[in-house]
């Protein structure tokens, strides 16, 4: 187990490990607070270099999310940085 926790110290840097809590509570947010039917067609799949990736079940739904993406990104996006993809 030493030697697990050894390796994944040196693979995940700490800059992984904070992108990775953010996407985590971002998540947890977005489970919480969004409408069920945009939970049903949309999810949060990554939040990497401060992007957030929404996965939608069809173009329709992307369209909508695009309609939407003021209101994300001032409720969902730490810092308010500008980009979601």
């Amino acid at each position: 187990m030493k030697k697990i926790n050894k390796i994944l110290k040196t693979i995940i840097t700490e800059n992984q490990k904070k992108e990775y809590e953010i996407f985590l509570k971002l998540e947890e947010k977005w489970n919480a607070e969004i409408d069920e039917d945009v939970k049903k067609a949309a999810t949060i799949i990554d939040y990497k270099e401060k992007i957030i990736t929404i996965k939608t079940k069809n173009p329709s739904w992307k369209n909508e999310i695009n309609f939407m993406k003021s209101q994300i990104k001032k409720n969902y996006h730490p810092q308010n940085t500008p980009l979601i993809k």
